[in-house]
């Protein structure tokens, strides 16, 4: 993305975000008030109500659209030089290994990772910062604290 100018195609919406798209501001001129989790949530409900025959013309339309958007995709692919493409996949590795990294550290969070001991820095400003409790955060005459 930030190697070339020329961005490949776009992957095609699939049938409930069309469905989401097309109904998302009616859904909103009806109920103006209500939040954007609960509009979300009512036009799920509206998808999951909505029959088998009417669900088909979106995943139609949805399956011309990805094909072709597999057509783009190899006339992109057949454009790129071996050069770019190498780029490509070294970039998309270290997406991949960037991901893998945050994934870890939220899975250590949320088994209790302990945190860092606090240095001396931190201590004296918080002795110092409750004995400062209620003044003002102007300087005095005897100094900072």
């Amino acid at each position: 993305r930030g190697i070339g100018s020329d961005a490949p195609p776009k992957r095609p919406l699939t049938a409930y975000f069309r469905f989401f798209k097309e109904h998302h501001s009616a859904f909103r001129q009806k109920h103006p008030e209500i939040t954007n989790l609960e509009l979300v949530k009512k036009l799920a409900g509206a998808w999951n109500e909505l029959p088998a025959s009417q669900k088909q013309v979106y995943e139609e339309a949805g399956k011309t659209d990805w094909q072709k958007y597999k057509e783009q995709m190899a006339v992109y692919k057949a454009q790129l030089t071996p050069s770019r493409a190498a780029a490509l996949r070294e970039e998309r590795k270290k997406q991949m290994a960037r991901r893998s990294v945050l994934r870890a550290k939220r899975e250590l969070t949320v088994l209790g990772k302990p945190k860092k001991p606090r240095n001396g820095f931190n201590i004296f400003l918080a002795e110092k910062f409750q004995e400062s409790e209620g003044a003002s955060a102007t300087v005095s005459q005897e100094g900072l604290f």
